[in-house]
């Protein structure tokens, strides 16, 4: 009866044991399983991460490029006044990055400056804005701003 005993306790040990050696490989599975998600996971992140690092260094370069251009722009505007003798209101008129000339040579391509292409806010240019402004719904307040400037754009070549 020992015996018979010895061996049945025996039996259950491995029985048991093979039941948590099941369990423990689910568990393994499952964990396997989960890190590989995991994994997946920081890779779509370190992805997203690299394009947001190539839109900041291509932001970088626009802001860089658009403070250039707003110092050429002050240069040719600040230049335009003295030379014409025109108020540092006048200076002010052009809101946008852009110059006189380009201005000029819009409002000309577009039928309502005729004067010369010569980067000086005249009365000429003035009135020329002025009048584009109107005839295309725009607030005419003779400033040359992001909307006036959207419209007047399409016309240089």
């Amino acid at each position: 009866m020992g015996r018979k005993m010895l061996m049945l306790l025996g039996l259950v040990f491995i029985v048991s044991g093979c039941a948590t050696t099941a369990q423990d490989q689910t568990m393994m599975t499952q964990l396997q399983m989960r890190m590989g998600e995991l994994e997946r996971e920081v890779q779509a992140k370190d992805a997203r991460i690299n394009e947001l690092e190539g839109e900041v260094k291509d932001l970088s370069y626009d802001i860089k490029r658009m403070k250039e251009q707003k110092k050429s722009v002050s240069v040719v505007r600040s230049s335009s006044s003295s030379s014409s003798g025109s108020s540092a209101k006048d200076g002010e008129i052009i809101r946008v990055p852009v110059s006189a000339e380009q201005v000029q040579s819009a409002l000309k391509a577009a039928g309502y400056y005729s004067g010369a292409i010569d980067g000086k806010i005249g009365s000429g240019t003035k009135q020329a804005i002025y009048q584009f402004q109107k005839d295309n719904n725009l607030k005419a307040d003779g400033l040359i701003g992001k909307e006036t400037w959207g419209e007047l754009k399409t016309f240089l070549q």
